[in-house]
């Protein structure tokens, strides 16, 4: 049996982005909160996701590194 699926997070009121939609940008190559701002506007409005938006990012180079090694 797999493991449950979580329900995706709306980490971007502003532009109803979630946070499965930050880390998809990410696996994708957006490395930068501007980037994912272009991508899918998340971080471009009133600012209160940044801090997430940031934390997915580096969750996701952290996971490249990894990758890598």
């Amino acid at each position: 049996m797999s493991p449950p699926t979580r329900c995706p997070l709306i980490i971007c009121l502003c532009h109803g982005v979630s946070d499965r939609q930050v880390r998809e940008e990410a696996r994708h190559g957006a490395n930068s909160l501007d980037a994912i701002e272009r991508c899918c506007g998340a971080g471009g409005d009133c600012g209160h996701c940044r801090a997430d938006v940031r934390k997915i990012l580096r969750e996701a180079r952290t996971a490249r590194r990894e990758e890598k090694s």
